[in-house]
């Protein structure tokens, strides 16, 4: 009885559309779930205070023209993970005209005072999105300003343009947290500014950015922003926009947080430099940033944080353009970049790493950094997203980052899911070269009985099953890396050459157990 009642309960306030063709309704009062073939916007959408509007299966939601989405309530995506949920314009045409509206949508925007609002959405591409007016012709696919908390995975941005933050742009956002994202080929309406080609974030949000990429998006892909006395304030010098703090004003009475971990960013357009900084508090670990127009970083004055472990190459300008004495860098490569690192406040704050130029720093190194396959171009060069950037084994970045990381917050994994610090010390760059076999098992992680050993085809392991996604990964002395498949506790090692392995367990690419067994033959 009591689970009827729940589920009549549940049904009164859910509207359930499951359809082939569907049109949103311009007035959304109770929860409403769509799950369609093809959801058509054919006017303006709003989803009022205590609602929640949830799409979800392979739906493509399709503007008859240019509708946004008002959410004043609660939004949740949840596509198929090999068929997303999509949101395009059903015609494009005119899209690539900055002063029309036609060919596009502006977006999804949460926006009001309701601290309520919230946004999930996983599996799912923004297309073609071109907000000219609302909200300042701020943020193109999707606006958001005094929510509560928003959520992207597995999303695409794709052909997206606004004023500012062509794809996304955020405002007072407690938690933002982006993850397994991709931002291709979107831009500005506006000439002049160049506040977030990809994403514009402002006055106290707090984001966590990890495993997205950035590709042939336009100018400052990653526009980071605290205004003075919450409001936005600035002057334009060439095309970069400071804030009133950095013209002698008072500093921002705004505190955000922002860590960009593990990201790529290749091939963008960056008039001035691909990630623009002018926050409180930033911590840039591991990412990937090459073969960009204009310089790499570029930190504001009243910024405090560290960049770390990060690899700057191929741009036609420096890598780092900061005068801010806050920033503290440690164990980056620096290389082939169109320009000097002269623009360090202080060469104390950067500290082990590798650079083109001689850093007088602390353990800073100016030896080629020796990469498994470089592409070396100033600028964009296709070839650059298929280079091979790791370090080889005799590099000169190989345990050769700080030997006391303590206060320097690093992440636990590397930019590709092998421990940050595998030998005597972290290796320079986001990647770290694995060396299991001198992980002392007894510390990390727990040992596991294998049998029979030595194995010459299927080997057991004495570790408990579960529902849980489990993998195995295994690395032979000389460093290679072979995944091998892991079922019903069995794991067949014939394909690997006699030898001995150290091997790991892994729950959804964290190390979970260690084991080590011999092959023979």
């Amino acid at each position: 009885m009591k689970r009827e009642f729940l589920l009549c309960f549940f049904l009164l306030l859910t509207k359930a559309v499951q359809c082939q063709v569907e049109f949103l309704p311009s007035q959304i009062f109770d929860n409403t779930y769509f799950n369609c073939d093809t959801l058509w916007v054919t006017d303006t959408v709003h989803v009022h205070e205590g609602a929640e509007l949830h799409i979800s299966g392979q739906t493509k939601v399709l503007f008859s023209g240019a509708f946004p989405i008002w959410i004043n309530g609660r939004f949740t995506v949840t596509g198929d993970s090999a068929d997303p949920v999509i949101f395009a314009p059903a015609d494009t045409t005119g899209w690539h005209e900055i002063f029309s509206d036609s060919g596009g949508w502006p977006g999804i925007r949460l926006s009001g005072n309701n601290a309520g609002k919230k946004a999930d959405i996983s599996h799912a591409r923004f297309l073609f999105a071109k907000n000219i007016g609302l909200n300042n012709g701020y943020g193109g696919a999707f606006f958001a300003r005094n929510t509560s908390e928003i959520n992207f995975s597995h999303v695409t941005f794709s052909h997206c343009m606004a004023m500012r933050g062509g794809a996304v742009y955020m405002r007072k956002v407690p938690i933002a947290v982006v993850t397994n994202s991709a931002f291709y080929y979107n831009n500005l309406t506006n000439s002049i500014s160049t506040a977030g080609s990809a994403v514009h974030l402002a006055d106290s949000v707090n984001s966590y950015w990890y495993k997205n990429h950035f590709e042939y998006n336009g100018r400052e892909m990653v526009y980071i922003y605290d205004s003075t006395s919450g409001m936005w304030i600035g002057y334009a010098t060439g095309s970069v926009f400071r804030s009133t703090a950095e013209s002698g004003l008072p500093p921002s009475t705004h505190t955000s947080s922002h860590k960009i971990e593990s990201n790529t960013f290749v091939n963008n357009y960056a008039s001035a430099s691909v990630i623009n900084i002018f926050s409180r508090f930033i911590y840039i670990y591991n990412n990937l940033i090459v073969s960009n127009e204009g310089s790499g970083i570029d930190g504001g004055i009243y910024a405090r944080g560290i960049i770390a472990n990060n690899l700057l190459a191929n741009h036609t300008g420096p890598p780092i353009y900061s005068n801010n004495e806050h920033l503290k860098y440690y164990g980056n490569i620096f290389w082939n970049n169109y320009g000097n690192n002269s623009s360090f406040a202080d060469y104390q704050n950067a500290q082990y790493n590798i650079s083109q130029f001689a850093l007088p720093g602390i353990g800073n190194i100016s030896e080629i950094p020796d990469f498994e396959n470089p592409v070396w171009a100033y600028g964009i060069d296709p070839m650059a997203n298929e280079a091979d950037w790791r370090l080889k084994e005799n590099s000169p970045g190989i345990d050769a980052g700080p030997n006391d990381t303590s206060g320097l917050y690093l992440p636990e994994w590397d930019a590709w899911n092998n421990p940050r610090i595998s030998g005597n010390r972290v290796d320079i760059g986001p990647f770290e070269l694995p060396q299991p076999w001198k992980i002392d098992a007894s510390i990390l992680y727990p040992s596991v009985s294998v049998f029979p050993n030595p194995c010459r085809d299927i080997l057991t392991l004495g570790f408990p099953i579960s529902n849980e996604s489990f993998s195995v990964r295994v690395f032979s002395a000389s460093g290679a890396t072979i995944s091998l498949p892991f079922n019903n506790n069995q794991v067949d090692v014939s394909p690997l050459a006699p030898g001995n392995y150290t091997g790991l367990i892994l729950k959804h690419n964290r190390p979970e157990a260690i084991f080590t067994f011999s092959v023979i033959r």
